[in-house]
């Protein structure tokens, strides 16, 4: 309900500074309402003597629904959007949702403006899916990922943008051709602040093979989800809106591949 901070801006890690923080934490106490809005004005501005030279990380923690400040998901989203623009440094936004009760359209789109992740737990799981959250996100593969092709024949490659790599995580990427020329494909980006190429040679498939059929299943799985994230950024009554929705609910029926806005169901005859 009230927002307050531990310092007014950030500090060095220190024996003295996590026990100081510990006992600023267990001095919490819950007021019934949820100030995201407020939490971000605080945050966010201690970036603002950062630099792309260091880890300028936010992990967002909730378990309910925006209640207080501003409770317009995309006021709040715009809100954000005007306090990043102020800094000079890139943040990466994490956020988690815990419990039922929580803004997934809220909490997916500020990870994803702001390259980060967005992961959903239960109550149970929060110790152990933080641990590994923090495991991942501590060594760094590929950041500000960019992909590359020669010659460029490829075209609606999701995901868009390309996520951040870190050790262990693998990335599915999927695209479609009309023409199948060896291709060299480029991974380009930056690991503790120093630029990062990977480069591989790619041998595309000229004909149909029957064990590949699943991958344009793939394909429309990754730009539906491409597609609900602009979509959840809109007013779902403009045009705009109503025609991403309606090419969502038309990938989903010719590639059979489940969407918020699609069910199927099976038929199984009875002998």
């Amino acid at each position: 309900t009230t927002v307050s901070s531990f310092r007014p801006s950030h500090v060095d890690y220190t024996p003295v500074n996590e026990a100081a923080a510990l006992t600023y934490i267990s001095g919490f106490i819950a007021s019934g309402n949820t100030n995201i809005s407020g939490a971000f004005g605080t945050a966010l501005p201690q970036f603002v003597t950062s630099n792309d030279s260091t880890a300028n990380i936010i992990i967002f923690l909730t378990d309910g629904q925006a209640t207080t400040g501003i409770t317009n998901t995309q006021q709040i989203l715009n809100y954000v959007d005007s306090l990043v623009i102020q800094l000079e440094a890139t943040i990466m936004l994490n956020t988690f949702g815990i419990g039922s009760d929580v803004n997934v359209q809220l909490l997916t789109l500020l990870a994803a403006n702001n390259s980060g992740l967005a992961e959903f737990l239960g109550n149970d799981q929060l110790e152990s899916r933080i641990t590994e959250f923090y495991l991942k996100i501590r060594n760094p593969v590929l950041l500000n990922t960019q992909m590359a092709f020669t010659p460029n024949v490829l075209y609606d490659v999701y995901p868009a943008p390309m996520p951040n790599l870190y050790i262990g995580q693998q990335m599915l990427a999927a695209g479609r051709y009309d023409e199948a020329p060896p291709v060299s494909l480029t991974f380009s980006g930056t690991r503790y602040g120093q630029p990062v190429q990977y480069s591989y040679q790619l041998n595309l498939v000229d004909t149909s093979i029957v064990d590949y059929q699943f991958i344009p299943k793939v394909w429309a799985k990754k730009k539906i989800e491409n597609l609900l994230v602009i979509y959840y950024g809109l007013n779902p009554n403009t045009p705009q809106a109503i025609a991403l929705k309606n090419q969502i609910i038309w990938l989903s029926i010719k590639y059979g591949v489940l969407s918020p806005f699609t069910t199927f169901v099976a038929q199984i005859p009875v002998e």
